[in-house]
């Protein structure tokens, strides 16, 4: 099961799930978040918000949630 801060399994409630992986080129942390579709609705499909650098994902939340949904 994933939790998210609140306790909240994050996959049957839109999410968001945060996770990092290690930058091949200076071995720095780089996050991101993924939202996944409510309990009991299938994937049909995966889309990827690249952000500026003057933004930051938690500003896509809205959007992530309704596109997951």
């Amino acid at each position: 099961m994933t939790e998210n801060s609140s306790g909240v399994n994050a996959k049957c409630v839109g999410g968001p799930e945060f996770s990092t992986f290690t930058s091949e080129v200076d071995q720095k942390a780089i996050w991101y978040r993924t939202w996944h579709p409510p309990c009991g609705i299938e994937t049909r499909a995966a889309v990827q918000i690249t952000h500026g650098i003057a933004e930051y994902s938690a500003r896509y939340d809205r959007l992530a949630r309704f596109l997951a949904a």
